[in-house]
């Protein structure tokens, strides 16, 4: 794999079935939040108009086993650790839609399911990660997400 980055973003996570919700209506389908890790490579996202093979790897996008209810999401902080430097953060209200936003547009075309994730995106600094790296992912009122950077040969993900 070639230039990866970590994403730590804030992730909703479904708590009902939902279909054609409104921004009235959104707030009833989340459960509540948690941290997810939208790893990306970049130079994928270069030769894949869709960014499929880029988000979509083996062990790409793991998420935290805590889920957060009645978290105002409107101003959290964001950001990345990256081997115990920390990168610079960003808010949740820099974000290009609003989680009520985002549930609506998805909504308009497919249904959400209870458990169902919906990673929101990254609006800070990353970082190039490499085998023997540590990416920490942080969202203000959840916690952090420590994950292990290693090469994956195709025999351990082929099992």
């Amino acid at each position: 794999m070639g230039y990866v980055d970590p994403e730590a973003e804030l992730t909703v996570v479904v708590g009902r079935t939902a279909r054609g919700l409104t921004l009235d209506t959104a707030r009833s389908a989340i459960l509540g939040f948690t941290i997810g890790n939208g790893v990306s490579a970049r130079d994928l996202q270069k030769t894949d108009e869709l960014w499929i093979s880029a988000k979509s790897q083996d062990t790409f996008t793991p998420v935290d086993r805590w889920i957060v209810s009645g978290l105002d999401d409107t101003d959290l902080s964001i950001g990345i650790v990256h081997n115990g430097t920390g990168l610079k953060p960003a808010s949740s209200s820099d974000l290009g839609w609003k989680v009520d936003e985002i549930l609506v547009y998805l909504t308009s075309f497919m249904t959400l399911h209870p458990g169902d994730l919906v990673l929101t995106g990254f609006p800070a600094e990353c970082a190039r990660i490499h085998p023997g790296d540590t990416a920490v992912c942080r969202v203000e009122g959840i916690g952090e997400l420590a994950n292990p950077v290693k090469a994956a040969s195709w025999e351990e993900t082929a099992a």
